[in-house]
């Protein structure tokens, strides 16, 4: 069975301001439903994408690296604001293959969050 690894940064799409709390990456997995694949989750400690520091995306970015070798793929859960630095940071350490990451522009407590489709969508891709 294929496996993926999840690494969630909380941000908007894990975050609940209605409940003033922010999802765990499991909590945010199930908002997709089942998959045909297993994931694996790891909450990633991270500042708000508006204020990560380089340091951060290269902790990810060697994340993503070891990972690879023990993952069919990897998802990353982020904010937008530092998303396309964190994939550049990453492709250019990793590599491209089998690496998606992803964001929300909506809360996930949103009665329209792009949150769970987004993270699903990633999933599959790199599943």
């Amino acid at each position: 069975m294929r496996t993926v690894l999840l690494l969630a940064t909380g941000d908007t799409i894990a975050q609940r301001p209605t409940r003033s709390s922010v999802a765990s990456g499991v909590e945010l997995l199930a908002t997709v439903g089942p998959l045909p694949y297993r994931v694996v989750v790891e909450d990633v400690i991270a500042e708000p994408g508006w204020d990560m520091p380089v340091g951060t995306m290269l902790a990810l970015a060697r994340r993503i690296q070891k990972a690879l070798g023990e993952f069919d793929g990897v998802v990353v859960a982020q904010g937008l604001e530092s998303i396309e630095d964190s994939a550049l940071l990453a492709d250019m350490l990793v590599g491209g293959g089998g690496v998606v990451f992803t964001g929300a522009r909506r809360y996930l407590d949103d009665p329209y969050t792009d949150g769970p489709a987004n993270l699903r969508v990633a999933l599959d891709t790199a599943a």
